[in-house]
């Protein structure tokens, strides 16, 4: 984002993007028939999809969120705020890096840990990383802002992936850890294993 925001002149980077524009403007096809985002699956079509979101993104850019709030019901499409003749933002770069991609390309233990320290780099260097992470139940319940899913909860199938904005990277009581800002929960850490499993830069 900061990389992608530099060469941007005229961006205004006190402002925030829209989510609910970005929602509002996916083509249908990624959302199910009663307007609400799909089961994540890894290269299918949904708009968890990041690489769907991306491509969008490339192409369509995205609107400030003054000129498209998001709602209170976040899952469901808004159709009733136009952003026509609105200023766009379309971005020069928004790459996808998978940690499905990685494992695939070097193995387990080699593709998570290069996954990582891939992301560490872009974090440090490039600045904030949109995030996408496998949410389960206490995600929910979580007293404070530290989520760290038990080791009961990650041999489950999760409830579906979440965004985040991810600002810096740390350690937490002798974990390495990422803080992150959420539209859920307002400031967050994520301790660093297995998650999270994809970002966008």
């Amino acid at each position: 984002m900061k990389k992608w925001l530099g060469t941007q002149a005229s961006i205004n980077i006190a402002k925030v993007l829209s989510i609910q524009e970005l929602m509002n403007s996916t083509p249908r096809h990624y959302y199910d028939e009663h307007g609400v985002v799909g089961p994540f699956i890894d290269n299918e079509v949904g708009i968890l999809n990041v690489y769907a979101l991306a491509h969008h993104f490339r192409e369509s850019g995205i609107v400030y969120e003054e000129d498209c709030p998001i709602t209170e019901e976040q899952i469901f499409l808004d159709e009733s705020t136009t952003t026509e003749g609105c200023e766009r933002i379309i971005p020069s770069i928004c790459d996808v890096h998978s940690i499905y991609d990685y494992i695939a390309d070097y193995g387990g233990e080699d593709g998570v840990s290069m996954f990582h320290q891939e992301l560490e780099y872009q974090l440090r260097e490039g600045g904030p990383l949109s995030i996408q992470f496998e949410v389960y139940p206490s995600y929910y319940t979580t007293q404070g802002n530290l989520y760290n899913p038990s080791n009961s909860e990650l041999e489950f199938i999760p409830l579906g992936g979440h965004y985040v904005i991810a600002t810096a990277l740390g350690t937490l009581d002798g974990f390495l850890a990422l803080e992150c800002q959420d539209t859920l929960l307002e400031n967050k850490y994520f301790i660093f294993n297995d998650f999270p499993t994809k970002y966008a830069m």
